[in-house]
């Protein structure tokens, strides 16, 4: 995965970077070893968290797409980092604090599997 993200630091694509940061999430909803408790409910409520999340951070990726550059974080590669990290950590906290919704519908459509 490091030669993934060298590999794409090289050829200046954060599209990559933002997608193997999703797949690297997308690995972590799955169980993990020596991992103790951890009911159905709560494995559940994460995921919801950590896909609304990864929705979220779509969502401001394509909204930056619509805001000119500024000269203060500069024109190049910088600027789309940093707002990538922005919107991951905006979209993390929105998604963990103040839900937009989607979590609670996937949980309740989680429940009525069951």
């Amino acid at each position: 995965m490091a030669d993934l993200k060298v590999d794409a630091l090289l050829a200046g694509r954060a599209d990559t970077l933002l997608a193997n940061a999703g797949a690297s999430k997308a690995l972590a909803l799955g169980p993990k070893a020596g991992q103790a408790g951890g009911t159905e409910k709560a494995k559940a409520e994460q995921a919801a968290t950590q896909f609304e999340a990864l929705l979220l951070q779509q969502m401001m990726k394509s909204m930056w797409a619509t805001v000119p550059q500024d000269k203060l974080m500069g024109s190049g590669n910088e600027e789309m980092y940093y707002r990538d990290m922005l919107s991951e950590a905006l979209a993390d906290n929105i998604s963990k604090y103040k839900s937009i919704g989607v979590k609670e519908v996937l949980l309740k459509e989680f429940n009525k599997e069951k």
